[in-house]
């Protein structure tokens, strides 16, 4: 007879429950209390409509932080929160024209802020300029919590006295800005912030972080509702290049790789980022921000490079037409490569996407690889286009030996019309009176030019 166990139902339940409580202790992070993807509000970044090619377009914002809080904000170990984050002293749509500067200066005060006092040796302001283009980030990598992220192009940091300048080194092209999500209840989350102090500590990158702590400030829990928030702590670098969920320990491999991958990212616009810091008076810092647009992108490759013939006698002329469009609109020159050494020299300007029509006579007969670069009119340069293939020879050098014209290709000219001979490599080198035809009367023009004093031969 068999018999059936039933295993109690407690058993199950607690197997359960071990499983379950097992995988939450391999988390590294805290859920976010209500969190809701439908209550997110990412606002949009203002452009303007007016914007020209070369423009810059973003959106500039100085965060204003202590460097340890005094308004009571402890983390979950019981030490004060760092590089906590109190106000905008400063959030600025911008259109800045190519090889344009803006300034803007503002005072920030603590107590109208409602922040209470502040103290000139504890407060610091965070400059970041994060770029118009939308990108789709997520919270949850690697494809949870979807946010429109705008990544940052330039960042710098400045306490009171101090300015601060987007300085690149580490390899990287631009100083990474990185925000860190918090909260005082969350018990992972002073790893994370301790990880953020010990990188910019050790000075290996320029970064700059600051602390959102969702609990203690509504502005920081907005900028998290931005971020489509999953659990604290998360860590973005660069407005949301790079997103890291989590922190059980202080080893800083997963952020060091986070920075470097936003800060060595290609097609960063070239900006000059000043930020200057001036204590005021009482619970007062003035800001200036200065952000020059140096960004200048190269033309494209010369797409199409058109030659009017690819066989000519030596003395005609060759003629050449390209163009290239420049990403900010600016006036283009060209550069014709004629493969024997000699070039152009650069010829312009000519408006983006205007043809360029040029001339050349080679001096010598020849095979030649013709090619031409673009460069705009603040020196960037293009690569070289594709070569293309020039045969120039010697009219009357029927035989294609490059030895001039004589008696052997007279000769040879003889064979190909009277004997069953090859025909000329080049057949137009034997048509010497430029009748569009190899025939006799080029064997009689050959003899004069050779033994009569006859006119020099010519195929064009």
């Amino acid at each position: 007879m068999m018999h059936t166990v039933k295993t109690p139902i407690l058993v199950v339940l607690s197997v359960v429950v071990l499983l379950v409580a097992t995988a939450f202790a391999a988390q590294t992070f805290e859920v976010r209390p209500n969190s809701n993807p439908e209550d997110v509000y990412n606002p949009p970044v203002e452009s303007s409509d007016d914007a020209k090619s070369g423009d810059y377009q973003g959106t500039v914002k100085v965060y204003v932080s202590e460097y340890q809080s005094t308004k009571g904000w402890w983390d979950a170990f019981g030490q004060r929160y760092e590089m906590a984050f109190l106000d905008y002293a400063l959030e600025e749509a911008l259109t800045i024209p190519q090889f344009d500067t803006v300034t803007f200066t503002v005072n920030w005060n603590s107590d109208t802020a409602g922040w209470g006092s502040i103290q000139q040796d504890n407060i610091v302001a965070t400059a970041a300029v994060f770029n118009a283009d939308a990108h789709t980030g997520y919270s949850y990598p690697p494809a949870g919590y979807p946010f429109t992220s705008y990544w940052v192009d330039a960042a710098a940091e400045a306490a009171p006295g101090q300015i601060g300048r987007d300085t690149a080194f580490g390899g990287l092209n631009h100083a990474v800005f990185v925000e860190q999500a918090t909260a005082t209840w969350c018990g992972f989350c002073p790893y994370a912030g301790g990880r953020l102090r010990i990188i910019k500590e050790s000075g290996q990158y320029p970064m700059y972080y600051v602390a959102l702590v969702d609990d203690k400030n509504p502005l920081a829990a907005a900028r998290i509702n931005e971020f489509n928030l999953y659990g604290f702590p998360t860590v973005y670098f660069d407005g949301g290049h790079g997103v890291e969920v989590g922190s059980d320990n202080y080893n800083t491999d997963t952020y060091e790789a986070a920075i470097e991958a936003a800060g060595q990212r290609t097609g960063v616009p070239d900006l000059d980022l000043t930020l200057q810091t001036s204590w005021v008076g009482t619970n007062e810092i003035q800001v200036t921000v200065t952000i020059v647009n140096n960004n200048n992108t190269a033309p494209d490759t010369p797409g199409t490079l058109s030659l009017d013939k690819d066989t000519l006698a030596a003395g005609e002329t060759l003629t050449c037409q390209t163009y290239a469009e420049d990403p900010e609109g600016n006036d283009v020159y060209f550069m014709f490569d004629y493969g024997n050494g000699e070039n152009s020299g650069w010829i312009g300007p000519y408006a983006s996407n205007a043809l360029c029509e040029h001339t050349y006579e080679f001096p010598a007969p020849g095979e030649y690889e013709v090619k031409v670069q673009a460069r705009d009119e603040f020196e960037e340069m293009s690569e070289w286009s594709q070569s293309y293939t020039t045969t120039v020879y010697e009219c009357g050098d029927a035989n294609g030996q490059g030895d001039g014209v004589n008696v052997s290709d007279l000769t040879f000219l003889v064979a190909y019309l009277f004997s069953g001979g090859q025909a000329p490599p080049i057949l137009q080198s034997g048509d010497v009176n430029n009748d569009a035809a190899v025939n006799i009367a080029d064997l009689t023009a050959l003899v004069a030019y050779l033994f009569g004093g006859g006119a020099n031969p010519s195929c064009y």
